[in-house]
């Protein structure tokens, strides 16, 4: 499953496209009123504008596997990465072959670069912007996940990830190119103390030569 577009919501336009224009560096693609558009590898990420509702989201980017530190001192030259509660600032996913680390923006969204092993590389080049594969999770927050998923795996045909066991508070769908992060409300987003709060979200994704768009 490829996340081909994401859309979520944003109190400041404005702050927003400094942030991921000028402060990431990622391409700027075109803006409405309401929206600012931006290239982020194969992937779009769309800001739309909200009113007072202070949303945090928790979204990740696949990048490449052999650029985990290189890409982490890039980020580290642009905000301050985050500490893990077991210290340090790089994430042991041994059961889904991935490190990953995590920043926040200028909304309070928690951010994460994962390299994931199992994805071949495509080039070798110094980090940039540019290096960034794909927006490769988003963080969907619901009443009950078990429930939420099944549904989703029944009528949408997409599939529970082979990585990850599904629990009451914590179900993941997909593949290495693309997940729903599907968590409870109320659940703290890792590595923080956040807790998981549901916005809007609409997602387009291609499964098996499909394209399809949710909105949660």
């Amino acid at each position: 499953m490829k996340i081909i577009e994401l859309e979520i919501l944003t109190d400041d336009l404005e702050a927003t496209a400094r942030f991921y224009n000028g402060t990431l560096g990622f391409p700027f693609l075109g803006s409405t009123p309401q929206t600012r558009v931006f290239s982020i590898g194969d992937s779009i990420l769309t800001f739309r504008k909200s009113e007072n509702q202070h949303p945090v989201y928790h979204f990740a980017f696949n990048i490449p596997h052999d650029k985990l530190y290189e890409s982490l001192e890039w980020i580290s030259q642009k905000v301050d990465p985050l500490f893990l509660p077991e210290g340090g600032h790089v994430a042991d996913f041994s059961s889904w072959n991935a490190n990953a680390f995590y920043f926040k923006d200028n909304n309070g969204n928690i951010l994460e670069f994962i390299a994931r092993y199992d994805i071949a590389l495509k080039e070798n080049k110094p980090f940039d912007d540019q290096s960034i594969l794909s927006i490769s999770e988003i963080g969907i927050v619901v009443k009950d996940p078990l429930s939420f998923a099944n549904d989703l795996v029944v009528n949408q045909n997409l599939n529970y990830f082979v990585k990850s066991k599904a629990a009451e508070e914590f179900v993941v769908l997909g593949n290495n190119d693309g997940l729903f992060i599907i968590v409870s409300h109320q659940r703290p987003w890792y590595p923080t103390s956040t807790p998981a709060i549901s916005f809007p979200i609409k997602v387009t994704v291609m499964q098996n030569e499909l394209i399809k768009t949710f909105q949660f």
